[in-house]
């Protein structure tokens, strides 16, 4: 079994540059927008997912101007996919499914996934963890 590359999801069509920053194919940003009006994200619970990225550039990511888009935020980009993925499988109904990471869970100690996920690549990883465990359980 192939092991998920969260970042290689996001990059697979895209071009990395000598600055370390990356061509984004846009649609990528594009579903992550779809996967934040599924779980009602606010602008700035997406903005804080993608690394705290500020309101102008995240403006510019949504007009389809891409500039300071970087490895972190590919790879965040990536666990998001990862995670929504994760809750279709774990949760055939999409209300159950979206609601999910904004209801306390006692296996992440009776905290909201959501607040996890926003504190950073950890947290992603952690909500990832825990989902690929329940999916393993099952």
């Amino acid at each position: 079994m192939q092991m998920f590359d969260p970042t290689a999801r996001v990059l697979d069509r895209a071009q990395s540059e000598s600055d370390g920053s990356f061509e984004v194919v846009p649609e990528k940003i594009f579903d992550v927008a779809g996967i934040a009006r599924c779980w009602s994200l606010s602008e700035g619970e997406q903005r804080d997912l993608l690394g705290g990225v500020p309101a102008d550039v995240f403006d510019r990511w949504r007009l389809g101007v891409f500039d300071g888009f970087t490895a972190d935020t590919a790879q965040r980009i990536g666990l998001i996919f990862e995670i929504f993925h994760l809750l279709q499988a774990a949760f055939p109904a999409s209300e159950t499914a979206d609601g999910w990471i904004r209801k306390p869970n006692y296996d992440l100690h009776g905290r909201v996934p959501l607040a996890i996920m926003l504190e950073g690549l950890d947290g992603l990883e952690r909500v990832r963890g825990h989902l690929q465990g329940h999916l393993a359980d099952a």
